[in-house]
């Protein structure tokens, strides 16, 4: 009867065990090589109770889907030159308790970049709206978030982390930009610094599945200019076309600072359009448009 008590208590221990989060993970220095190899990690991610995941110093290729609670890039030594691949279809949920989420280049002197070309990576914190992508933490670092083909990056705000950090660049040739909040700390073209460029990809206000959002280009105490090239789409989802009849309500965005649009703008009428829903603002915290105003510009439109 002991040796079954104790066999039982340790099962409940093992089983236990299994179950604990851990603290952190960090992908081995200079390794190349996919996420799910263990051979490549000081301790294999457990998903989905990983804390923190470390891509210091070298290559990782994202091999299946995950859900972690923070990615950090270029966190160790300032030699590092970290690579993410986002390429195979699988799909990353980064998603915990604080507001930088998915940081790259955090040490002076770092390199990360993340080549992004299918599946969706979900950036968003787990309380409120303020769950970001920051593509530089200091100065003196190197940051790229590479954009194409049809990935999707669904996050809730997208901050560079400062206006003067000309080397933190989001580089979108395609693919779908989903931002719920706001896009951040571009800067001001007038101030000597290059503001938003939307360079070929599709600008999602609203994020992919939310409920009443604004999305902000700037702030009133950080503006900066946005620009589009004639390549990007912007595309507004003012009907309840989603399978959640619930989503869509109130989406609209705003820019302090100035609009340069090229491109072209797409608008989902699928089902009824809700309450409150908007088209784009002008300049330094405009008035909106309305939508019947979004409405009349169909006409105007290309690809509608």
């Amino acid at each position: 009867m002991r040796r079954c008590v104790g066999l039982l208590m340790l099962l409940a221990f093992l089983l236990t065990y299994g179950n604990v989060a851990n603290a952190a993970s960090t992908w081995v220095s200079g390794n190349t090589g996919v996420w799910t190899d263990s051979a490549n990690w000081d301790t294999l991610p457990a998903d989905p109770t990983t804390e923190t995941i470390n891509i210091n110093h070298g290559t990782s290729t994202l091999d299946d889907g995950w859900t972690i609670g923070i990615l950090l890039m270029g966190n160790g030594l300032a030699t590092d030159v970290g690579v993410l691949n986002i390429n195979t279809g699988a799909n990353l949920t980064i998603t915990k308790g604080s507001t930088e989420l998915l940081g790259l280049s955090r040490v002076t002197g770092a390199t990360a970049t993340i080549n992004h070309s299918t599946g969706t990576v979900r950036v968003y914190h787990a309380t409120n709206t303020t769950g970001e992508v920051r593509l530089a933490n200091t100065g003196g670092t190197v940051a790229n978030y590479n954009l194409s083909g049809d990935g999707i990056l669904d996050t809730q705000v997208l901050n560079r982390g400062d206006k003067s950090r000309t080397t933190a660049n989001f580089n979108a040739t395609g693919g779908t930009l989903a931002v719920r909040t706001s896009i951040i700390k571009w800067g001001l073209v007038s101030a000597g610094f290059t503001g938003f460029h939307q360079g070929g990809c599709t600008l999602a206000p609203g994020g992919l599945s939310t409920v009443s959002a604004t999305v902000t280009t700037g702030n009133g105490s950080n503006e900066m200019d946005y620009f589009m090239d004639p390549t990007s789409k912007i595309c507004f989802d003012l009907g309840n076309g989603n399978s959640d009849a619930s989503l869509s309500v109130g989406d609209k965005m705003t820019a302090y600072g100035n609009f340069q649009i090229n491109g072209e703008l797409l608008v989902n009428f699928l089902g009824s359009a809700a309450v409150g829903d908007s088209g784009m603002s002008g300049l330094s915290n405009p008035p909106e448009w309305p939508l019947s105003a979004v409405q009349a510009l169909l006409q105007h439109c290309r690809g509608i």
